[in-house]
């Protein structure tokens, strides 16, 4: 996980378009520019209009969380080894995203419901409310020793436990990094517990 960091990650990640740069190099190094036969005009801009879509003034769950929960996820893949409030508005927001920038309109309509639908369930999946459902069902899996990537469904689970992971990686960071997302989580959470209390009142 450490090795993946690129050593300057620490002056930059923190300000600046690294979502944008970081998923376009990531969608441009893994081929998926060419495998959906992407018009790169078109993600560039659909990438913009997600990291705008974030709350800036976050300190915490904004667009760097994004790019450095999306730099995880790169690092998770690399690996040789082998109801949700918050999430169902990331998951239709990200769709509405996809349909206003035309990103996938040049694939047939099956195939982008699917997406949709596959992009939602993998979202949903970084509910911490339903943790114990897909760690159940990934250990029962692994019990058995059953699971086989040829099987669509089995992919899918790997996927969302790798996003589950990539998600609250953070601990897993160098220190200076791992310290830094803290502080920022928990200045969120105290002005969210604020902001409640004050509704509340």
């Amino acid at each position: 996980m450490l090795a993946c960091i690129p050593t300057n990650v620490s002056s930059s990640f923190f300000s600046g378009n690294s979502l944008v740069s970081l998923t376009f190099h990531l969608f441009n190094l893994h081929g998926l520019i060419e495998y959906f036969h992407l018009d790169m005009m078109k993600l560039r801009r659909f990438l913009v209009m997600i990291q705008e879509d974030y709350h800036s003034q976050n300190p915490y769950h904004n667009a760097v969380h994004a790019a450095d929960v999306t730099q995880a996820m790169h690092c998770y893949l690399k690996e040789p080894k082998n109801t949700s409030v918050l999430e169902n508005h990331h998951w239709r927001s990200a769709v509405g995203l996809l349909r206003e920038s035309g990103l996938f309109s040049h694939m047939p309509l099956e195939s982008r419901q699917q997406m949709e639908a596959q992009i939602g369930a993998l979202i949903l999946a970084t509910d911490i409310s339903r943790q114990n459902e897909y760690l159940s069902l990934f250990r029962a899996h692994l019990d058995r020793g059953d699971l086989r990537l040829e099987d669509a469904r089995h992919r899918h689970l790997v996927l969302q436990m790798a996003l589950k992971c990539a998600d609250i990686c953070n601990p897993c960071r160098t220190w200076e990094l791992s310290k830094q997302w803290s502080e920022k989580v928990t200045e969120e959470f105290f002005h969210q517990g604020k902001l409640q209390y004050w509704v509340i009142i």
